[in-house]
């Protein structure tokens, strides 16, 4: 197979987990907010079931990275090249900064 489609497929494959990670969790969201109730125990679990969908998004989003590092490194910066490195590398202040 040729590098350009070994990437194409990397990035076809990033996308399709992102796209089957929203259908999955944001189902189990609905499913919430159909039941919706206003004690304090359905809102804790409400932001318990919605921090996978950010964390979700945020290992597809490196996978797709990635493969544009892959392409072109020096168009990401140091710090954003160790974040797609080692996503457990940077703390969550390091990589709002």
């Amino acid at each position: 197979m040729r590098p350009c489609a070994v990437l194409q497929a990397r990035l076809n494959s990033a996308f399709a987990n992102d796209l089957k990670l929203t259908a999955a969790l944001r189902g189990d969201l609905e499913a919430m907010l159909s039941e919706e109730q206003a004690s304090f125990h359905w809102r804790r679990n409400f932001v318990r079931a919605s921090a996978p969908l950010s964390e979700g998004h945020a290992h597809c989003l490196r996978q797709m990275c990635a493969v544009g590092q892959s392409i072109d490194a020096s168009a990401f910066a140091a710090k954003e090249r160790r974040a797609i490195a080692n996503e457990g590398g940077i703390s969550a202040n390091e990589r709002l900064e």
